[in-house]
């Protein structure tokens, strides 16, 4: 007679709890686990001297700060992404204790002490080369071109710039002949405001002898013309990136002036199409 088949108990539905020890399910020398612990040293004074003893009891600010690392290392930024993580994956379950803190929660706590965040950051890179985690004694620094937010159409020479103000001039001019209005005055004064904007950048395309150009937006931009007819190409801003291998961690960041990298302007090459052969 054939033998029937048996199974480990199973059931189904809300009345049915499972209940399991997180820590038992991740490695002893997981992320999550060597962030918890790196945490767990810093000094975090300053954000917690800003806390009441009155109402509810707070989450600690290293849970916190835990899940908000951990989230950066694991490329998740966004307050409603961590606060979901920690409802549902195991890593954030275990740094947050189970507490599943709400997208507000994470939201209001790095607006409001993100000022010590660089002081932390520092500790933590201290920390990490402390424990082996980094190579500080190599660091390579590397050059990338990053869309810039602002729009080509601002970015004018003197000559340019001077045109634009004198067609301000005569607007404003036309407005204060008619009736003034509410909605007349503010019109005047967004365009005396951008008077002034287009003074500033005047003035210092005469003090830099080397700028041609310069963006109204983001004065920090770069121009790069390509083409028969110099036409240019959407605005980039060079970026500096320092990191190593595989072990690497991004200390700084900065950015460059577009007249101090010269070469970055050079027009792009322009590559013909090598037709098929049959």
């Amino acid at each position: 007679m054939r033998n029937m088949a048996t199974f480990k108990k199973y059931e189904t539905g809300h009345a049915h709890g499972v209940v399991i020890d997180v820590g038992g399910y991740l490695a002893a020398g997981h992320l999550c686990r060597q962030v918890e612990k790196i945490v767990s040293t810093l000094d975090t004074s300053a954000i917690e001297a800003n806390y009441s003893g009155l109402g509810q009891n707070g989450l600690h600010p290293k849970l916190m700060l835990s899940v908000i690392f951990y989230g950066y290392m694991e490329g998740i930024r966004s307050g409603r992404k961590l606060s979901q993580a920690c409802a549902e994956n195991l890593p954030f379950i275990y740094l947050s204790k189970a507490y599943r803190p709400k997208k507000s929660c994470i939201n209001d706590f790095r607006k409001q002490y993100y000022p010590h965040f660089s002081s932390l950051f520092v500790q933590v890179l201290k920390k990490c080369g402390e424990a082996g985690l980094v190579d500080a004694s190599l660091s390579i620094v590397d050059g990338s071109k990053i869309e810039a937010n602002s729009s080509k159409r601002r970015t004018k020479t003197k000559e340019q710039f001077e045109k634009w103000q004198r067609h301000l001039l005569e607007d404003i001019a036309a407005l204060e002949k008619e009736a003034l209005d509410e909605q007349a005055k503010k019109k005047i004064a967004c365009k005396n405001s951008l008077h002034e904007k287009i003074s500033q950048a005047i003035e210092v395309l005469d003090n830099g002898a080397s700028i041609e150009k310069l963006n109204l937006t983001d004065a920090d931009e770069i121009y790069i013309m390509k083409g028969k007819r110099a036409t240019s190409i959407p605005i980039t801003m060079p970026r500096q990136l320092a990191a190593k291998d595989t072990k690497s961690l991004l200390i700084a960041t900065s950015l460059l002036r577009a007249m101090t990298k010269p070469s970055l302007c050079r027009p792009f090459k322009a590559y013909k199409k090598t037709p098929h052969r049959k």
